[in-house]
């Protein structure tokens, strides 16, 4: 105590100058076995001794009460737009911090409870625990019958882990597939629940967490590279409807292959993951195909049909001569 007086007096000395209302807060935990009054005069004259070091006069406030809490503080002797800087030690009694955060771990447990949400229950087990252990450490603070009063809590909560597990991993799932959603949903699932359930012993349920994670984060995955290849096949029905207007037989049989390519690739992805749009872009996709060859079946009938063309006037052979022409053009750069 008197060395972190010493720190924040002199961070409270060098922040007088300014204008805005700030200070320095020392949190005291007080244990049980001390007399909190005594604690709080030895502080008192630790604040008198620092202030006598200072430059500037510092009057020590007398001890004052406030709800939950005791405080004392140093008040700099100053003009009046700084009179709110102060150097502040509150006392707080470790039974109340400790009961403070024992609430809060069984309202995380009451509310996964409600929700049937394991992850929730887990975590208040952990911290449940985590108090237990940091109360242990502490044996001259706390009585052993203090200590045990979290045990059947904590037994309730690690129990209540495993009666909801299965049934609260089943739902679990990344609500979304990009990469941002993905990675948080591993980081909640192993770094944090994982987390829990290993500090509460529950092996099994961890394994089996991490098994979940894996195959969800595999299906995201493939849910991401479905969506790309969506987006490709769109994108070839695009360039195809384009390519239709002037019609050219490399272009033509460019893209049945590559349309070939694309139905191959749906059709496997089809078997890995169920997604409606899938079935609707196989079925544009072989429309698509089935008009992509019909056309080169039309310019190939023409062609053969310059053979068979019976030449009896000038006009004949000028219509010839236009087919023969557009037959080119049609061929050129295949």
């Amino acid at each position: 105590m008197p060395q972190q007086i010493k720190l924040a007096v002199d961070r409270w000395l060098d922040i007088v100058g300014v204008d805005e209302p700030r200070g320095t807060v020392i949190y005291c935990y007080v244990e049980p076995s001390r007399v909190l009054a005594e604690a709080m005069s030895e502080t008192s004259k630790m604040l008198r001794h620092a202030a006598r070091d200072l430059a500037v006069p510092v009057p020590v406030l007398p001890i004052r009460r406030v709800p939950g809490t005791q405080h004392t503080g140093i008040y700099p002797r100053r003009p009046r737009r700084i009179t709110k800087m102060r150097l502040f030690v509150l006392f707080v009694p470790f039974v109340d911090y400790f009961s403070k955060e024992e609430n809060e771990a069984l309202e995380k447990v009451e509310h996964g409870l409600r929700m049937a949400d394991a992850g929730k229950i887990a975590w208040g087990a952990a911290d449940l625990l985590k108090l237990q252990e940091r109360m242990a450490a502490e044996p001259r603070a706390w009585t052993a019958a203090q200590i045990s009063e979290i045990q059947p809590h904590y037994d309730r909560a690690r129990q209540a882990v495993i009666m909801h597990f299965r049934e609260w991993l089943d739902r679990q799932a990344p609500h979304g597939d990009t990469l941002d959603v993905v990675s948080a949903f591993n980081t909640k699932m192993i770094n944090v629940i994982g987390a829990d359930l290993k500090k509460i012993g529950l092996d099994e349920q961890h394994a089996a967490l991490e098994a979940r994670t894996r195959e969800l984060l595999r299906q995201a995955h493939t849910i991401t590279d479905a969506r790309q290849l969506l987006r490709d096949v769109d994108s070839l029905i695009s360039r195809a409807t384009i390519a239709a207007r002037t019609i050219r037989m490399a272009e033509l049989r460019s893209l049945i292959e590559q349309g070939k390519g694309y139905a191959a690739k749906l059709a496997g992805m089809s078997a890995r993951v169920s997604l409606p749009e899938i079935g609707t872009a196989r079925a544009q996709l072989a429309t698509l195909l089935a008009k992509l060859k019909q056309a080169t079946d039309e310019v190939a009938k023409r062609g053969k049909q310059i053979w068979k063309k019976k030449l009896q006037s000038a006009e004949d052979i000028g219509q010839l001569l236009s087919e023969v022409e557009s037959l080119i053009n049609t061929y050129e750069a295949s």
